[in-house]
């Protein structure tokens, strides 16, 4: 039985740039100082390009630390 390969889109278009604006944090807590963390809040501009179907470029930049 021969098999044919699935093709699937990604929904990404070759050699194109998307922007979208980011807020995420992270937080970090170590085991021997249960009462301690560490974290950081940031937002910016996430970039995606595109370089081919299967590959793609992601960039945060114009980070803009969070407010606390």
């Amino acid at each position: 039985m021969k098999r044919s390969p699935i093709m699937c889109d990604s929904g990404w278009r070759p050699k194109q740039e998307y922007k979208f604006l980011v807020e995420g944090r992270s937080i970090s807590t170590f085991d021997s100082l249960k009462s301690d963390s560490t974290g950081i809040h940031f937002r910016g501009q996430l970039r995606i390009q595109t370089v081919s179907y299967n590959s793609i470029l992601l960039r945060i930049v114009k980070i803009i630390p969070g407010r606390k």
